[in-house]
């Protein structure tokens, strides 16, 4: 889905309540995830907090079940502290930020 039909998604949801918005972190072959995945994320949180009704806010969370996708061998939690920066750079944003690591 590209970055149009996301943030129009978003406004109609926030026309009709309160909106926050849910990003899943994980490692991939043990590795966070990348520096293009979080601008990438961060800028279309930009674009959102920009927006005539902005979300309310951001909650961050890691892999908690198993996958079932044939990538789960792949696939851990995110560590803790990638976390914690991670979610300071959407606080900059102006974003509230609920960690669930």
């Amino acid at each position: 889905m590209s970055d149009r039909a996301v943030l129009r998604n978003l406004a109609l949801a926030a026309e009709r309540c309160p909106v926050r918005i849910q990003i899943c972190a994980f490692a991939l072959d043990g590795n966070p995830p990348t520096e293009a995945w979080c601008r990438s994320q961060l800028d279309l949180l930009q674009k959102a907090v920009e927006s005539p009704i902005p979300p309310i806010g951001v909650s961050l969370y890691n892999i908690e079940r198993p996958s079932h996708q044939p990538e789960a061998p792949r696939l851990s939690k995110a560590p803790r502290d990638w976390m914690e920066a991670f979610a300071e750079r959407i606080r900059r944003l102006g974003f509230e930020v609920g960690v669930h690591a």
